[in-house]
C-alpha cells in the first residue's frame, strides 16, 4: 500500500512540474548575501515547505535524507521591478486614453520564451505592466516568473495602476513628422499638455465618486487611487513631468511610485522629501542614450542613493539582464550594497512584499539564486534558481554534477 502511495505522489509531482522533497532541504554557500543584515561566510541554509527555517554560521551536519546544494555564492533571487515579460501584444488600449479598469493580468501567458529567459537570469518575481500609450493604463500584476499556469504564476492582479505623464500617450495620434492630427477620428491628447490635463481629471474623477452612491468601475479603481489604497505608478522621464506626478500627490496623498525617471537626478531632493521610491529602467542607468531624448545622468542612481530614496530595477521590456543594470550603476557610482538591495529588498518594499521576500531571514520564502562569483560580476554564471523552496533552474533532466 505505501509503494502505491509514494507511486501516485510521484505521479502526481511529475505532472504538476514540482519535485517533492525530503523534510529538509539545505543550500551551503561560502558567501551569503542576506541582503537585509550581514555577508555570511562559509554558511547555510535550511529550507522547509518553501520557506527559510534556519540560518546556521557554523558547521551544520544535515540530515541523510535532505537534498544539499552547494554554491560559491547565494543570494536572494532577483525582483524584476517594471516588466512586460510574458504579455500576448499589443499591450496598449488605442480606443481610449483612460482605461483604470483593465487588467494585465489577462493577458499573461507563463509558457512566453521571455518569461523563461528571465527566469534564467535570476528573477523570481516581476511586476508586469501595460504599455505607454495609455493616460491611465490599468492594473499591473506581480507574478511568478516559474509558474507552470496563469492561475498559478498571477500573485496578484491588482499589484497597482499605471499611468503615464509625458509624450508617449500622443503616439500614434498625429501625422507624419509630428504634423497635426489629418482628421477628426485621431484619438486625443495630441500634446504633453493634454496629457497632464487627462491625468489631472483621473484623479478629480476619483475625488468626485467619494460622495457617489453609485460607481462604475472605472470611478471605483480610481477612487482606491486617491484614498492611497491602490499604489499609483506613474511612468514620467522628464523633470517636467515628475514634478507633475509629485504635485498630485501632495494634493490628494497618493500612494505614489516613480518609474523610467531618468531626470529624478534633478529633483532627488523634493522626491525624497515627498519619500517616493523609483523604479530605474535602462534609459535612466544609460543603457539606452539615444532614445528617448532628454538630459540624463549615468550617476542618476548614485544620487538618488545618497539622497536616501528607496531605489529598485526594472527592465521595462528591454531585453536585458537585470544584473547588467545594477553593475552598470555600480559603474558610475551606486554602492555595491545599494545595487544588491535594489535588485531585491527594495523591489520587494516598492511592490509591499518585503515581509515575504527580497530578503534572506528565517519565516521568508526561500527565493535564491545560487551563483558561482560576486553577483554584480558579469562573467559569474547563475548555477540554480530556487522558487519557493523547489529547483525552478534548471530543470531536473538539465542538471548535471558538473556544475
Amino acid at each position: 500500500m505505501k509503494g502505491k502511495f509514494c507511486c501516485i505522489v510521484a505521479l502526481l509531482s511529475a505532472f504538476c512540474g514540482k519535485e517533492v522533497w525530503s523534510s529538509e532541504f539545505v543550500v551551503r554557500a561560502q558567501t551569503i548575501y542576506t541582503v537585509s543584515g550581514p555577508v555570511l561566510k562559509n554558511a547555510a541554509l535550511v529550507i522547509e515547505n518553501g520557506r527559510i527555517k534556519k540560518i546556521f554560521t557554523e558547521p551544520y551536519t544535515p540530515p541523510s535524507d535532505a537534498e544539499v546544494l552547494s554554491a560559491p555564492v547565494v543570494m536572494p533571487a532577483f525582483i524584476d521591478a517594471f516588466s512586460k515579460i510574458g504579455l500576448a501584444e499589443p499591450v496598449n488600449e488605442e480606443s481610449s486614453e483612460v482605461t483604470p479598469d483593465l487588467r494585465v493580468s489577462e493577458v499573461f501567458s507563463p509558457w512566453r520564451k521571455e518569461v523563461r529567459v528571465a527566469l534564467w537570469r535570476g528573477i523570481t518575481l516581476a511586476h508586469v505592466e501595460p504599455g505607454e500609450r495609455n493616460v491611465v493604463g490599468g492594473f499591473c500584476a506581480l507574478v511568478r516568473t516559474w509558474g507552470k499556469t496563469r492561475k498559478g504564476s498571477v500573485l496578484n492582479p491588482k499589484a497597482s495602476l499605471k499611468a503615464v505623464l509625458g509624450m508617449e500617450p500622443t503616439f500614434g495620434n498625429r501625422g507624419y513628422g509630428w504634423a497635426p492630427p489629418q482628421d477628426i477620428f485621431f484619438r486625443r491628447p495630441t500634446t504633453r499638455m493634454a496629457v497632464a490635463r487627462l491625468f489631472r481629471d483621473s484623479l478629480r474623477r476619483g475625488k468626485e465618486a467619494i460622495s457617489k452612491k453609485r460607481l462604475s468601475a472605472e470611478e471605483h479603481v480610481l477612487l482606491e487611487v486617491v484614498k492611497g489604497k491602490l499604489p499609483l505608478r506613474v511612468h514620467a522621464g522628464r523633470v517636467l513631468d515628475i514634478r507633475i506626478a509629485v504635485r498630485e500627490k501632495e494634493k490628494y496623498g497618493l500612494h505614489l511610485i516613480l518609474e523610467d525617471a531618468w531626470e529624478a537626478y534633478k529633483v532627488a531632493d523634493i522626491i525624497a522629501k515627498e519619500k517616493i521610491p523609483v523604479v530605474l529602467t535602462p534609459d535612466a542607468v544609460g543603457l539606452r542614450l539615444n532614445d528617448p531624448p532628454g538630459e540624463r545622468r549615468l550617476n542618476c542612481a548614485s544620487v538618488l542613493e545618497r539622497r536616501g530614496i528607496v531605489l529598485a530595477f526594472g527592465t521595462a521590456g528591454v531585453d536585458v539582464d537585470l544584473r547588467l543594470l545594477a553593475s552598470t550603476a555600480v559603474r558610475y557610482g551606486l554602492s555595491e550594497k545599494g545595487a544588491l538591495q535594489a535588485l531585491t529588498l527594495n523591489a520587494a518594499r516598492i511592490l509591499g512584499i518585503a515581509d515575504q521576500w527580497g530578503s534572506i531571514a528565517p519565516g521568508k520564502r526561500a527565493d535564491l539564486v545560487l551563483l558561482n562569483g560576486p553577483p554584480l560580476s558579469l562573467s559569474t554564471r547563475i548555477l540554480y534558481v530556487i522558487g519557493e523552496g523547489r529547483i525552478v533552474y534548471p530543470q531536473k533532466e538539465d542538471r548535471n554534477g558538473d556544475k
